[in-house]
């Protein structure tokens, strides 16, 4: 009797074990938040906060990276580094809306209207579920085209 009743708490402590050690990540597409300008933009854990959680593949994680690393480079207004970080970023998921935002943001900072119309166009596709993220994605449309 012993040896069973140990023999259960071993396998239903690996079971619970193994599954706290998983990884998951809030991805854009399922919700969060940003605003213009970058300077003002929030840290991935405020995005994410209302965010289901879900099963991180390897390159998705990858993807989170390089969306904070650009989030910085848009911070010091380093604009070329955080296209090219965020146009990594979105070959490794490219479903991940928040990039297709932090795009539009700097092309408009670059004044490339057209450029910065389009990425909040992606964006919108992508985000079109999360209301909040609509709000925003309406709110940096219209800021785009004031610079026009």
């Amino acid at each position: 009797m012993k040896k069973g009743f140990r023999i259960f708490f071993l396998v239903f402590f690996l079971i619970a074990g193994s599954a706290c050690s998983r990884r998951v990540i809030r991805t854009a597409s399922d919700g969060g938040e940003s605003k213009l300008p970058p300077s003002e933009l929030k840290s991935e854990s405020e995005l994410h906060e209302s965010a289901p959680l879900q099963q991180a593949t390897p390159m998705q994680v990858a993807s989170l990276q390089l969306t904070e690393q650009a989030r910085r480079y848009l911070e010091k207004k380093d604009l070329e580094s955080a296209i090219r970080i965020l146009e990594r970023a979105i070959t490794l998921h490219p479903g991940n809306g928040e990039n297709y935002y932090l795009l539009a943001d700097a092309w408009a900072l670059k004044k490339n209207i057209e450029q910065a119309m389009e990425f909040n166009r992606l964006a919108e596709m992508y985000l079109k579920q999360d209301r909040t993220w609509m709000e925003r994605i309406e709110a940096q449309r219209r800021y785009i085209q004031q610079k026009r």
